[in-house]
């Protein structure tokens, strides 16, 4: 299947969350580990092709917010927080590159709902050895990268602040 019609029959579908988690076929994998599901291709093969296509739904935009706000309601907690993080990364990345155009906004609300998330999980992302967290990477498990990507949305790109609490 095409990946634009598979993205446009997930969102049709209420979907998204297949696309955000790297199922089926929207599993698209790492370079350099084979094994795991990389959120940066995804976008590049799956999400900026329909976001640069013109068919933009109504439905895209709420969706993908609620889809993604649902990852960090995973039963793996640090799977749904770094997804998560790495989803809002991509988002801010390419909005800066001017390559998508759609506005993701979170209410007040929501933004202390994801830092709470966060910040109840630290302990587990701080032992959580996966992807980012791997000792070579981190001494701090998931926690270290993950706040680092949240200072740089935060900072360089000037998105939400989201970065958890010591």
């Amino acid at each position: 299947m095409e990946a634009i019609t598979a993205f446009l029959h997930a969102l049709n579908e209420g979907r998204l969350r297949h696309f955000l988690l790297g199922e089926g076929v929207f599993y698209v994998a790492a370079p350099d580990f084979p094994d795991e599901y990389s959120i940066n291709a995804g976008w590049r093969k799956f999400l900026l092709p329909y976001a640069q296509s013109g068919h933009y739904s109504e439905l895209f935009v709420p969706l993908f917010k609620k889809d993604l706000l649902a990852l960090l309601d995973e039963q793996d907690a640090g799977k749904g927080i770094f997804y998560f993080v790495r989803h809002l990364y991509s988002y801010y990345y390419y909005k800066q590159e001017g390559k998508i155009s759609f506005e993701l906004m979170f209410t007040a609300e929501e933004k202390d709902l994801i830092k709470a998330v966060i910040n109840k999980n630290r302990q587990q992302l701080k032992q959580d050895k996966r992807w980012a967290g791997a000792d070579w990477h981190s001494k701090d498990g998931l926690w270290e990268p993950l706040q680092k990507e949240l200072a740089i949305i935060r900072d360089r790109f000037g998105g939400a602040d989201l970065v958890g609490s010591e």
